[in-house]
């Protein structure tokens, strides 16, 4: 068995859930085919990383979501569930998109509660996720990762002692940007892995881009019954670092930051 996740996962008031699904499944296997894997034998997980201000997770779980065309299984967990139809079976596992008290952004993989933004900086904000048995992540963001905040990013990589924490790799990130960040550079040189993700915005259609660009983890399995637990496992120790999927063009990134400008 192997896994393919996206890390960085939205839903917005304006996707089609049912849509969504679909094209996630679709996606995660023309990535998976493209490399010749195999799609029957690979666990296929979502990470949502949902705003302060957006419940998806619970009405999902609670039946109060616009879900047609799919049946939803819990799991043993609270933080994750299995959404489900006659061709397609993919693990929705809970988490947070929250602000630090800097306007950094941090990514809480496997968080079922809230914390607000803008009350915590960003170390004590990653100590709190950690807390809570959620893993940490720090994502790539267009022009977020300058000036006073990349050196606060930079301090807290390296000042930051034990396991959960992970630098986040988008397909927003232009793929012509060969030479990846410094930062991403110091968290390698720190042992700090790096997970990929979608990242789909607030825009018509962007739900069709989802798993587009995922972690790929070969010859690990995971418990449908426990996936989080258990995929929280494999990510604290060591595992190698493999992504599917490809980002975006400069040009594509450009026209999609000004319709998110436009839309404001």
């Amino acid at each position: 068995m192997s896994i393919i996740l996206d890390t960085h996962v939205h839903i917005y008031k304006n996707y089609s859930l049912d849509d969504f699904f679909k094209r996630a499944d679709i996606n995660f296997n023309d990535s998976l085919n493209k490399e010749n894997l195999d799609i029957f034998n690979t666990s296929k997980i979502l990470f949502l990383t949902e705003r302060y201000d957006l419940d998806f997770f619970k009405n999902i779980r609670e039946g109060k979501a616009n879900l047609k065309d799919f049946e939803v299984l819990e799991t043993k967990e609270e933080n994750s569930l299995i959404i489900k139809d006659k061709n397609t079976s993919l693990i929705l596992i809970s988490g947070r998109q929250i602000i630090s008290a800097e306007n950094i952004e941090l990514l809480a993989l496997g968080l079922n509660s809230k914390i607000e933004d803008k009350k915590l900086e960003l170390s004590q904000l990653i100590g709190e996720v950690r807390l809570k048995g959620a893993v940490a992540v720090i994502p790539w963001g267009f022009g977020k990762w300058l000036f006073k905040r990349k050196e606060v990013i930079k301090k807290v990589l390296e000042n930051y002692n034990g396991r959960g924490l992970f630098l986040g790799d988008t397909s927003l990130r232009p793929k012509e940007f060969i030479i990846k960040n410094s930062l991403f550079k110091k968290a390698k040189h720190l042992k700090i892995k790096t997970l990929q993700g979608t990242d789909p915005l607030n825009l018509k259609n962007e739900e069709n881009r989802v798993c587009k660009y995922c972690l790929y983890l070969k010859k690990e399995t995971i418990s449908k019954k426990t996936p989080f637990k258990d995929l929280s496992s494999i990510l604290l120790n060591e595992f190698n670092e493999s992504f599917l999927g490809e980002r975006l063009s400069l040009i594509k990134v450009l026209k999609k930051q000004v319709f998110l400008r436009l839309r404001k």
